[in-house]
């Protein structure tokens, strides 16, 4: 059980005696002045600095890319004159332009690829088609290539 004396309720601070809880720093105590004794407590904002880096804004958003619309090969694919000109031109290819067109479509119609330039996939699927054959080592006698689907080669080595 705790007394209280009221008697010593209007004294001030520095009446009270030992027996009282007294702060240990004069921190938040007034002065005659009526200020803290001490500083205040430190900022946990850091300070302003003359020298510290300016960035500068970004002026402009960056702009989103568009997709292209992307398609599934249609069924009638078929080899233009462009295409057929310029698999003619590329001399290391060993496959059949028509055999490896077929191939190659029936493997993307079969796993529905969707692209947005089906010529440009067709150059890629040619020259990744020969580029396969040509890891093989030919498997007849008369040094003709002969791919995993058996497909025959025109072009002897």
């Amino acid at each position: 059980m705790h007394w209280i004396s009221l008697d010593k309720l209007g004294e001030s601070e520095s009446d009270l005696g030992q027996n009282s809880p007294q702060p240990k720093s004069g921190l938040g105590r007034k002065t005659s002045e009526g200020g803290p004794k001490s500083d205040p407590k430190p900022s946990i904002d850091p300070p302003y600095s003359s020298n510290t880096p300016i960035v500068p804004k970004k002026s402009e958003p960056k702009k989103r890319k568009v997709k292209s619309v992307t398609s599934y090969l249609t069924e009638d694919f078929s080899i233009q004159p462009e295409m057929a000109d310029w698999y003619s031109q590329q001399a290391d290819f060993v496959l059949e332009i028509n055999t490896a067109t077929a191939q190659w479509r029936d493997a993307m119609l079969s796993k529905q690829r969707k692209y947005a330039d089906w010529v440009a996939a067709w150059r890629n699927g040619m020259r990744n088609a020969n580029k396969w054959c040509r890891a093989r080592k030919p498997s007849t006698g008369r040094g003709e290539f002969v791919c995993r689907t058996r497909l025959l080669c025109t072009k002897r080595i």
